[in-house]
């Protein structure tokens, strides 16, 4: 299944890819060649809601490479819009335990429902991202 570059590339949209980093130098080239500007602030956020989580900012044109240089390995999310940028604001605001998580552990759960969110085999973001997963 091919992906719908075009989409994922809209301005003013955050997108957030699970499980990718083996293929983030693919999906940020084909996200800039179908217009994504180069500067779109992008992260990786390793390890998400874990006391070790790590995350790494930059651009959408930087990111592969400063995945390198940190030696980003999976589990991480990659995230690219501009809701990066308040990284600066939440991200020191949670650490000093003054905002609370997004997430917790157990995320994957909706509300305070104690079953785990659901999501239909066909649906749009799931197709998505079995696309992606072939892709690595």
């Amino acid at each position: 299944m091919a992906l719908d570059w075009d989409a994922l590339a809209r301005p003013r949209q955050t997108v957030v890819i699970y499980m990718g980093v083996g293929t983030l130098p693919t999906i940020c080239a084909q996200l800039m060649r179908h217009g994504l500007a180069p500067d779109t602030p992008a992260a990786l956020i390793e390890r998400a809601t874990l006391p070790e989580q790590r995350t790494v900012v930059g651009s959408v044109q930087a990111l592969p490479e400063l995945a390198v240089q940190h030696g980003v390995r999976a589990p991480a999310l990659i995230v690219i819009g501009t809701t990066v940028s308040l990284h600066a604001v939440i991200g020191n605001s949670a650490a000093a335990g003054l905002v609370a998580p997004l997430a917790a552990p157990g995320a994957g759960q909706v509300g305070g429902s104690a079953e785990p969110a659901k999501m239909a085999p066909d649906s749009p973001v799931r197709l998505q991202a079995r696309a992606l997963a072939d892709m690595a």
